[in-house]
């Protein structure tokens, strides 16, 4: 996790962030004061298809917040007239990404603007 997190995020991410990521966000109170507090998120290049982030928050796990986020990303696409979409999976997340339907096993090497490389699945879904 720290390779994922450590130093300053690069400007390009930023900017992509910006432009085709997506939250979700709860209500948290503590100590009589209301918070927002982001549980999950995603990104979407509607131009091709391409979703990329799906994260959830460690302590939101198993309850559903990654399907909701990327059921949400699916609408986007429909809604932009996309027929497919395609996703790098780590390899650990690949079977979440199955059973949302997505298919694939070829291996691809991810090269993060961080300076480390991770093996990842290709994978795809066709949209109705």
């Amino acid at each position: 996790m720290s390779k994922w997190t450590d130093g300053e995020m690069p400007a390009s991410f930023i900017d992509k962030l910006a432009k085709d990521g997506y939250v979700s966000e709860v209500n948290i109170y503590l100590n009589g004061k209301k918070y927002r507090q982001i549980i999950a998120t995603g990104m979407i290049d509607l131009s091709n298809g391409f979703i990329d982030a799906i994260f959830v928050n460690p302590q939101h796990m198993g309850l559903g917040m990654g399907k909701e986020m990327l059921a949400y990303l699916e609408r986007l696409a429909v809604e932009a007239g996309l027929s497919l979409l395609t996703l790098e999976s780590t390899l650990n997340a690949a079977e979440f990404y199955r059973k949302c339907g997505f298919i694939g096993d070829e291996i691809s090497v991810y090269q993060s603007p961080r300076g480390f490389n991770l093996d990842c699945i290709i994978m795809s879904k066709k949209l109705v």
